[in-house]
């Protein structure tokens, strides 16, 4: 991939603003409202690292500072949300705690709710994009802040990922952010250059508007109230004011303390509690005040204590160790919160295990209950489709999920995507033993649902083709050449054409169904769909690609709507 189909890719050719690249050492901007001269002008600094702006600009006349980069209050516009995950390498990154190899960083971000668009190796990393269905332009203020909220969000998801397996991740999320450029190499390593190309791409586009809508509805407020606490300098050390009753009735004193009985009771039981209260963790990879306040948290409120001590000790460890106290009701309730998940899952995960020894007529309501309350969704039915083989099911109130294949049950890891696609919630990973008792619990939830001639391979093709317009809406006839491009359905013709390559991702991330090439092609001609090419030029390019017309019954996606809900 050449510099100009990535930022074409991007933005589109030409942009909807003025794009940046940016080069290192030299420190120098170059600035393109049309993309025609980024390949002869970014091959000039080869030797050089070389990145692109997340953002573009909008020019108010005169022109750009070559020595300038766009700041955050100047960002115009963005593709898509990212992240760059670093990989260990002893000489690329000091950085210890980072993911030990590319594979294990592609485990972890597979947990993430949405696929992305395009996964860029960097050399030493891995650049991820999601990007949106068009560029997002800033219309005013409030649409950047949006944005910006939406970065941060986004990469808390990512970090709290990584954060599970020990590693850290840069602050990336900031509008102002560049990127390294596919089609150029990473030197930093002088000895052993690597090129940056994609590692994924042609991955499906996502909706601004859903994104959007994931975003939990106290985050902002959370970050408004951490950003203006009310406090007092003593002795160069910032403090809050006053002891402070939470809207819970929980009091945060500046001079708490635990119950001195009970706090020697556990000093003296629990070495893992003896040694967070001393600082010495070696086994935390953050060692930030805020890890151990989650430490403090999780054991005393494991050791039965109440929630007004297990703050008193959060407030006392910070006192004594020279931290600032923190007196914000968000942030201790937030903290509480975490730390009692693992206790009300480990409760329920207790109660779902109790209800599957009971008769199986007695057990439908408390295994439901319990599963909705594990994976954070409200189920109301799971329906397999008798068939060959069975496909699975699930109606919760966050979304419809289709699970697919027996496999992508058992499979943990194939469950969460499913659900996390459909409803936008993370499902945190247990141990093989719980997991096959929900697995259990969800197969005991099943109700048989007969489709007779649906399992046919062509109905069933059929079928997914339906589902998969109702998801990508056709463009019309007078787009179909932007619709080409990114090989996204369109009409021509009076027939509705589609690419492959697109249904068969589709089909891997919402049936979890994959096929090769000519298991595709043969199901298409089964399902009554004729190949057919088109012309079309990409950046600056003839080229031809090969598509798929649709039958005329398969031409209106909405008469599948009955077909894709069940009864």
């Amino acid at each position: 991939m050449t510099p100009r189909e990535f930022l074409t890719l991007l933005w589109g050719d030409p942009p909807p603003g003025v794009v940046n690249v940016w080069t290192l050492p030299t420190k120098k901007s170059l600035w393109y409202a049309t993309l025609e001269r980024v390949n002869g002008e970014v091959a000039q600094y080869r030797g050089e690292e070389i990145y692109t702006g997340t953002s573009v600009a909008v020019r108010n006349g005169g022109s750009f500072n070559t020595r300038q980069r766009i700041s955050e209050s100047e960002a115009a516009g963005i593709a898509g949300i990212w992240q760059d995950v670093d990989i260990s390498h002893p000489q690329a990154h000091a950085k210890k705690s980072l993911p030990p190899d590319k594979k294990e960083a592609r485990r972890v971000m597979g947990e993430l709710p949405l696929p992305p668009t395009l996964v860029v190796d960097s050399g030493y990393g891995l650049q991820y994009w999601w990007l949106f269905e068009e560029p997002w332009v800033f219309g005013n203020d409030e649409d950047r802040e949006r944005a910006r909220r939406l970065t941060q969000w986004w990469h808390s998801l990512v970090k709290q990922a990584m954060a599970g397996r020990g590693w850290g991740l840069d602050s990336v999320f900031d509008l102002a952010r560049v990127m390294r450029l596919p089609g150029t190499f990473n030197n930093k390593v002088k000895e052993e250059p690597r090129p940056v190309q994609p590692s994924l791409e042609g991955g499906p586009r996502h909706s601004l508007e859903t994104l959007l809508g994931m975003i939990p509805g106290d985050f902002e407020a959370a970050a408004q109230v951490e950003a203006a606490p009310k406090r007092n300098s003593r002795n160069g050390r910032k403090e809050e004011e006053g002891p402070i009753t939470t809207s819970t009735g929980l009091v945060l004193d500046p001079g708490a303390s635990p119950t001195p009985a009970r706090l020697e009771t556990l000093l003296q039981l629990d070495n893992k509690f003896r040694r967070t209260w001393e600082r010495k963790r070696s086994d935390l990879a953050d060692q930030s005040a805020s890890s151990y306040d989650m430490s403090v948290a999780n054991i005393t409120l494991n050791a039965g204590w109440p929630e007004q001590e297990a703050v008193n000790a959060m407030i006392c460890w910070r006192r004594t160790h020279g931290e600032e106290l923190k007196l914000r009701e968000n942030y201790y309730l937030r903290t509480l919160a975490k730390a009692r998940e693992p206790i009300r899952q480990r409760r329920e995960q207790e109660r779902l295990e109790d209800a599957l020894a009971d008769p199986p007529e007695d057990q439908r309501d408390v295994l439901r209950s319990s599963l909705a309350q594990l994976f954070g969704v409200d189920i109301h039915r799971v329906i397999k489709y008798l068939g060959d083989p069975p496909v699975y099911y699930m109606v919760t109130g966050q979304g419809n999920i289709t699970i697919g294949q027996i496999r992508n049950i058992y499979n943990q890891e194939h469950f969460r995507e499913a659900v996390g696609a459909a409803t936008g919630r993370v499902i945190g990973a247990v141990g093989k033993r719980e997991w096959e008792n929900r697995v259990q619990a969800i197969l005991n939830l099943c109700e048989d649902v007969d489709v007779g001639d649906a399992s046919h391979p062509a109905q069933e093709t059929r079928s997914w083709i339906a589902d998969y317009l109702l998801d990508r809406e056709p463009r019309d006839e007078e787009e179909w050449e932007e619709a080409a491009k990114s090989r996204r359905p369109f009409r021509q013709d009076d027939a509705v054409v589609i690419f492959l390559e697109d249904l068969q991702k589709w089909l891997e991330v919402n049936r979890g169904f994959g096929m090769k090439p000519h298991e595709a092609g043969r199901r298409m001609r089964q399902a009554g769909c004729l190949p057919r090419r088109v012309n079309l030029s990409v950046g600056g390019r003839k080229t031809t690609r090969s598509c798929w017309e649709l039958p005329p019954d398969l031409s209106d996606q909405g008469e599948t709507e009955s077909e894709r809900t069940p009864e």
